[in-house]
């Protein structure tokens, strides 16, 4: 076994076999010299940590740990492949991170919204500084999944408060963010909904930082994309949908994978190629968005500072401002077509500025027809944060007071009841995993025995048969207490088709949709017109604008 060469190159550090049947108690840890050389080099930016399944006909799952290098393409920097995803199997992991690179530090931790990945990690880091990070697409699914569960008086209005939802979380400002926040909680209110609106106060409103825009700003990552790029290109580009393959077959493509992963990257970074780099194709997009918009119509750029700028684009002012660029002087996703904007060292207040790593047009304009001196050039060495044009109300009343546009805002901690919620779900999973892996075996013994015409068997599967009776009465009994949705129909399907919904497709991974439909659909919902909830002026808000609390509400 590869396991026991142990093997430099091979990046074995830790492994331990199945205890049973079930695949309970299986951990390896997998991480070669150079991805320690990609987490050494790359992790200071962020770490990405994400999971996937379906890679082997066990009941395994994958997690890695995700870098971004100059360019920002994604590099798997460790592996960790385990029957169990709790924080003792992460904290292995990241164990020996630790061993490796005892200094190691991380400015930003991006992970779905699970305790699992940031309990390991803080478990190994007590001391780290890094700033937590949830995945904008989970944080919008989440909130989709309970607004359409919740929403009970007005149902039609799903749209409107999904819109708004998406305009709290693109928020590159905090005051906007509070106007926007706080105008979604008072207008569930209004309308009789309280369910959804004590939903999103006690599940999200003391951890806005971690999943809005302005809490963000800086980082190489705003979704967890880097992650899920990488699983799709194991998954459907070299497993090519496959969900069986064995143990040690996998093994040997996540060990030869690095290699030929750095090969392909020396070469592109050697010739400055542009394709596969999808953020450098956005930021050119944008730029030729800028060069449409504003090649005739340069008078719509004002110079307001030595490096900011008032862009205005229809109805709206946005302001961009120009920071110091962090970036390599060669090796970097700078635009290509002329104007060299970066997108870590300038900012713009719109929230197509959202996405990491790409610029939108206003920048790209400013840096094409506006005058500018460059950062570089001066002897200050100030860092100022992004400032929003001034917000408006549809109404009469005054501009947000002071006490409540507060700019400094520090990281808050998650609340003691919302950790233990989180730390209660993740626990479940680990259980229902469990329980589907038991099954399993069980399910694979009683094969073995079906044809054995012996009484000891019978009984044996009577007495199995009433356990399992009993596990069936329990869970109906719970399910029917907490008012659980259940399938429609009176038979349940068999275990390998879905509780519910429409039986899969043969291929066990699900089929990529073609580009061109997603900007088609994409296209048909930007058309259909969707209403908007009006911005409460803060004397009508009942959202604190510091915790955002109904309870602490001025």
């Amino acid at each position: 076994m590869r396991a026991d060469a142990n093997k430099e190159s091979d990046g074995i550090l830790h492994y331990e076999p199945a205890k049973d049947p079930t695949g309970d108690g299986f951990v390896l840890v997998i991480m070669n010299p150079k991805q320690r050389q990609w987490l050494g080099k790359y992790g200071p930016r962020a770490v990405c940590v994400d999971d996937t399944f379906n890679l082997t006909a066990y009941a395994l799952r994958l997690a890695t740990i995700v870098v971004a290098d100059e360019w920002d393409r994604a590099l798997p920097a460790a592996y960790l492949l385990s029957y169990r995803m709790t924080e003792a199997e992460v904290g292995t992991l990241f164990t020996y991170v630790k061993e490796f690179l005892p200094s190691f530090y991380t400015e930003y931790f991006m992970s779905d919204d699970t305790n699992t990945f940031w309990n390991g990690f803080k478990q190994v880091f007590p001391s780290s500084s890094a700033k937590r990070l949830l995945c904008l697409w989970h944080v919008q699914q989440t909130f989709k999944r309970n607004a359409t569960r919740k929403l009970l008086n007005v149902k039609a209005a799903f749209g409107t408060i999904f819109k708004q939802n998406t305009q709290c979380m693109s928020a590159r400002d905090r005051t906007l963010f509070v106007a926007k926040y706080a105008s979604v909680l008072r207008f569930l209110r209004d309308k009789g909904e309280h369910e959804l609106a004590t939903y999103i106060e006690n599940s999200w409103s003391d951890r806005v930082d971690q999943w809005a825009a302005f809490g963000r700003m800086g980082s190489c990552v705003s979704t967890s994309m880097l992650c899920e790029r990488f699983h799709k290109r194991l998954k459907h580009d070299i497993l090519e949908g496959k969900a069986n393959v064995r143990i040690d077959r996998l093994l040997d493509i996540l060990i030869t994978l690095t290699v030929e992963m750095e090969e392909e990257r020396e070469i592109m970074m050697e010739r400055g190629l542009e394709e596969g780099r999808f953020r450098l194709q956005q930021h050119h997009r944008s730029h030729a968005l800028a060069v449409k918009k504003y090649s005739d119509k340069q008078d719509l750029i004002t110079v307001v500072g030595s490096r900011s700028w008032e862009v205005r684009d229809g109805s709206n002012v946005f302001i961009v401002q120009e920071q110091f660029c962090p970036c390599d002087e060669k090796l970097n996703n700078h635009c290509r077509r002329g104007c060299n904007a970066c997108p870590y060292s300038f900012a713009c207040t719109c929230s197509m500025d959202v996405k990491s790593g790409i610029s939108c047009e206003h920048v790209h304009a400013v840096l094409l027809y506006a005058s500018r001196r460059s950062v570089a050039s001066e002897s200050v060495n100030p860092q100022p944060e992004v400032s929003a044009a001034p917000e408006t109300f549809d109404s009469d009343d005054q501009e947000i007071p002071p006490e409540i546009a507060i700019d400094d805002f520090e990281q808050t901690e998650e609340t003691p009841a919302r950790r233990r919620s989180t730390d209660i779900r993740d626990s479940h999973k680990d259980m229902y995993q469990r329980i589907e892996a038991m099954y399993a075996a069980t399910r694979i013994h009683a094969l073995g025995l079906i044809n054995n015409a012996d009484e000891r068997v019978t009984e044996g599967f009577e007495k199995v048969l009433g356990m399992m009776e009993q596990v069936n009465r329990t869970m109906a009994s719970l399910a029917s207490e907490f008012n659980c949705s259940t399938p429609s129909q009176q038979i349940a399907r068999r275990p390998e088709f879905p509780a519910t919904g429409r039986p899969p497709m043969a291929t066990p991974i699900r089929r990529l949709q073609k580009r061109s439909l997603l900007r088609k659909e994409e296209q048909m919902r930007k058309k259909s017109r969707i209403e908007e909830i009006p911005d409460y002026p803060p004397n009508k808000r009942d959202t604190c604008a510091v915790c955002f609390d109904s309870n602490q509400a001025p």
